[in-house]
């Protein structure tokens, strides 16, 4: 019987922001890049960034919160106030919410980790999942969804179902 383990092992001293390195027998190494960040560098090491938003009644409650790499992002119930904050690690934030913003509770969106035969590779892309989140403010307007995602940086985006749900948008920057 040999002593090959079929579980890789990650080699924490190769990582870097974009990639993971595997120890998939002895002498063998798999190495993936990920075009989000995967890790932060914080006290010295690298730190696995989870960008997942997750409740947190800290912020509100229906508060969903991520906590990927250097941001933060707080994704609270829409209305007439600000409702996104995004904070860097040195507590400079920004936040707004949008003028005649429909009362919404965000959803954080679940994505499906596509499946692999490699370990290795399942490993690297369940890391690479975790590294971005999304949240989703259905029916923000009439036909309109706005989504919100992080991966090592933020984004918002509208989704209109049909061309007459486009109209001006006047966000409120506080």
């Amino acid at each position: 019987m040999n002593n090959i383990s079929l579980i890789p092992a990650e080699q924490t001293d190769k990582r870097n922001e974009y990639s993971k390195t595997y120890a998939v027998g002895p002498g063998m190494f798999e190495a993936f890049a990920s075009p989000v960040p995967l890790h932060m560098f914080k006290d010295n090491t690298w730190l696995p960034c989870d960008a997942r938003f997750m409740p947190d009644k800290e912020y509100g409650e229906n508060s969903l919160v991520s906590r990927g790499g250097h941001l933060t992002a707080v994704c609270a119930p829409s209305g007439k106030d600000a409702f996104i904050t995004v904070a860097d690690h040195k507590d400079h934030s920004l936040s707004w919410g949008i003028e005649g913003a429909k009362a919404v509770v965000p959803e954080a969106v679940e994505e499906k980790i596509p499946e692999t035969e490699d370990p290795a590779e399942g490993m690297f892309l369940e890391a690479m999942f975790k590294a971005q989140g999304s949240v989703r403010y259905p029916e923000i307007f009439p036909g309109v969804t706005m989504t919100c995602r992080m991966d090592g940086r933020f984004k918002d985006c509208f989704v209109y179902q049909d061309q007459t749900a486009v109209k001006p948008v006047t966000f409120i920057i506080k």
